[in-house]
């Protein structure tokens, strides 16, 4: 059954909006009442410019956001005129029978998408959530119906932990058969051969790509082309896309981009063999560098046009004729980047869909993942996002600092975003681009532009220090702090120092952890002070307490709690891991808070508990525990405990026993929540990272 809500009331229905010809969507927001509050007012703040996936449909295009949102556009001028928000997001769109859209959501339903109202009727239910929807034509025995890829998950063990892996499934529903596949499928293409391509992008460890004949009812894994020296391995870098020409060819496409190296390949897979038609790896000799005029990094979108093709480069857009001979550079789009996934650190494409022109003249449409839409126009970029809109895919982290809260993806290769009075904008933390002119890297990092990384630290006072460096393994590395809204720079070198792995004491000394060394920022440099023992590196170290040394951090990817002493004379740091035990079970920790002056509260995989690190005292907390397990703990300006977790938020008044579910606020509580910050503008009120289902701000207003 769809569950659909209208964020207006925040309880029963749909939330559709359509608009004036000037009019900008405002964030669905909202009042609910909820057990012993008068009021509890949520405004949710989606991504209308990070678009997952978009089809056209006469001069309309139906655009899919990250959080799951609808958003119908009108052509030609490229203007957001309706929406759809549900509790069930939208997981993928696909074109049926005629010109039919069909929609997979959330908890497997398959519906029809009215264009018009974006009005969503059920066709069918499947066990897991759908990635990929497509229509099989009929053809002599092989009737015509729909095809759906799903994306269930096997639970696999390791190391005394589980985890959950995902793997392809492929469902034809006219037939009624499946094919499951061992590992996932990032990209898909039924061809008019009624053969569904199946290919996989992992990034720096490569990809596969298999071929599922749905008449036959066959699965072959495609084995990968020759490689170019006969001694070396044959492999698939990651497949990024597919395409059938109209001679009935079908290729392959992709590459690779990790650590500085990138390549990218056309590879034909329709014959007895695999045959690369083009292929760019990093040249040998450095003196000639790249040719400009021929993608280098990974082919991300082809599209065949009457005398030759459109291919698409990381940003960089070429025309190329049919024998991949002559090439030439149309276009660097001015977009954001995405250069690493959460499963890779390969490359992400920017541009998830091209629309070509339906007729001479008028320009290519293509959707962004931060961006929206953007038109390109012969070798004329058009930019046509919604202004004022966020364009992350992925709140995960809220930062309130001196300068304002800010909001990232958990990425530091992204930007940050901040909600200003005019809407969300981009804010640019970084320090000015300057290379070490006298590092050993600065003839390879005068090509760069910009940052490739800025981790950005809040320090006691809500001061922003920040940590940045190139894309150079060993290149130049800039530490600065923010001052009246500019970066000072503190200090520059050269060095392997990862910015990432540094975090900030309560001191406001800067520290790093890279490579199993713990180094301290002073007098302008990054200086080694203690080995880290042990095999366990940290990498995230976020701290907890606020009084100190020892202090005490927790890295929130492993799940694990460190201390940082410091020496009589604070010349002697060291750092070790804290190992939480109740009884025999060593606790795993999701997050962390101080508590009182002694104590922190952490929540761990057998519940809530109360750390006294003077003490090594360990004690339950007193109320109830959630339903689900806790993702983020916070304190708003009363005082009063507000639990985020795997699903909906909770709350505990300050000095309470009782714990209060937000159930009557379903954008909430149907959603994972990935962070907590309390809003400073609010005492009464916390700011709730959604992931990629956005950001929302929510208050709990007592009754008088």
């Amino acid at each position: 059954m769809l569950r659909p809500i209208i964020l207006a009331v925040l309880c029963g229905m749909l939330s559709k909006a359509s608009l004036l010809a000037d009019e900008l969507p405002k964030p669905p927001s909202g009042e609910a009442r909820l057990g012993n509050f008068d009021i509890v007012d949520c405004t949710v703040h989606i991504d209308r410019n990070a678009l997952q996936d978009s089809l056209r449909l006469g001069s309309n295009l139906i655009a899919l956001t990250f959080s799951g949102a609808l958003l119908r556009f009108e052509l030609p001028t490229v203007h957001l005129v309706r929406e759809r928000i549900d509790i069930e997001g939208v997981t993928c769109l696909g074109p049926g029978e005629g010109e039919t859209v069909l929609a997979g959501l959330t908890d497997g339903h398959i519906c029809r998408v009215e264009p018009a109202t974006l009005d969503l009727t059920n066709l069918t239910q499947l066990p897991a959530q759908p990635r990929w929807i497509g229509w099989e034509r009929a053809a002599g025995d092989r009737p015509a119906g729909l095809v759906v890829v799903t994306r269930p998950t096997k639970r696999v063990e390791g190391n005394g932990r589980h985890r959950d892996v995902p793997y392809s499934v492929v469902h034809a529903l006219a037939t009624g058969k499946t094919f499951a596949l061992e590992r996932e499928a990032t990209t898909f293409l039924l061809d008019g051969m009624g053969r569904l391509w199946l290919g996989a992008d992992n990034g720096e460890w490569g990809g596969r790509l298999a071929r599922v004949d749905l008449a036959r009812g066959t699965i072959a894994e495609i084995k990968p082309p020759p490689p170019r020296k006969p001694d070396d391995k044959a492999f698939w870098e990651g497949v990024y896309g597919l395409i059938e020409l109209r001679d009935g060819q079908v290729w392959a496409f992709g590459g690779t981009s990790h650590m500085g190296v990138d390549s990218g390949y056309l590879t034909r897979v329709d014959g007895p063999e695999p045959h690369t038609l083009y292929r760019s790896e990093p040249p040998h000799d450095q003196e000639f560098g790249n040719d400009p005029r021929r993608p280098m990094m990974p082919i991300t979108h082809v599209v065949e046009e009457n005398d030759g093709l459109l291919v698409f480069s990381d940003n960089d857009v070429f025309r190329v004729d049919k024998k991949l001979k002559a090439w030439k550079k149309l276009a660097t789009l001015p977009i954001q980047g995405r250069w690493g996934r959460p499963d890779a650190v390969g490359s992400y494409p920017s541009v998830r869909t091209v629309h070509p022109p339906s007729r001479e003249g008028e320009p290519y449409v293509l959707a962004t993942v931060g961006d929206g839409y953007v038109l390109l126009e012969g070798t004329k970029v058009i930019p046509r996002g919604l202004p004022g809109q966020i364009g992350a895919s992925n709140v995960s982290k809220i930062m309130n600092t001196s300068e304002g809260t800010f909001f990232f993806e958990g990425d530091d290769r992204l930007p940050a975003w901040t909600l200003r009075e005019n809407g969300w904008e981009v804010a640019s933390l970084a320090p000015p681009f300057l290379i070490d002119p006298a590092g050993d890297a600065a003839e390879i990092e005068k090509h760069e532009e910009s940052w490739y990384e800025t981790h950005v630290l809040v320090g006691p006072d809500g001061a922003i220090s920040t940590v940045s460096g190139t894309g150079v393994s060993d290149g130049t590395r800039t530490t600065a702090r923010r001052v009246d809204g500019k970066s000072l720079r503190l200090g520059r070198e050269t060095s392997s120092l990862n910015p990432s792995a540094s975090f900030i004491t309560a001191d406001g000394i800067l520290w790093n952890v890279s490579s199993g060394d713990l180094k301290r920022f002073e007098k302008g440099r990054w200086k080694t002070v203690a080995q880290i023992p042990g095999a366990d590196v940290p990498y995230h170290l976020n701290p907890i307490n606020k009084q100190g040394p020892p202090w005490l951090l927790l890295d929130r990817p492993d799940k694990t709690l460190w201390q940082l002493k410091r020496g009589v004379q604070g010349d002697d740091p060291r750092l070790t891991p804290i190992e939480i035990q109740e009884g025999e079970k060593t606790l795993h920790i999701s997050a962390a808070i101080p508590w009182s002056s002694e104590a922190i509260l952490l929540a761990t995989d057998s519940g809530l508990r109360v750390y006294d690190p003077a003490t090594q005292r360990l004690s339950k907390v007193d109320w109830g525990e959630p339903l689900q397990p806790v993702n983020a703990l916070a304190q708003d300006g009363l005082g009063r405990l507000w639990l985020g977790c795997k699903r909906g938020l909770w709350m505990v008044e300050a000095g309470g026993k009782t714990m209060e579910p937000f159930d009557r606020v379903p954008w909430i509580w149907q959603n994972e929540v990935d962070a907590l910050a309390p809003d400073p503008r609010h005492e009464d009120g916390v700011i709730v990272a959604l992931g990629s289902r956005g950001a929302a701000f929510v208050r709990a207003i007592r009754k008088p």
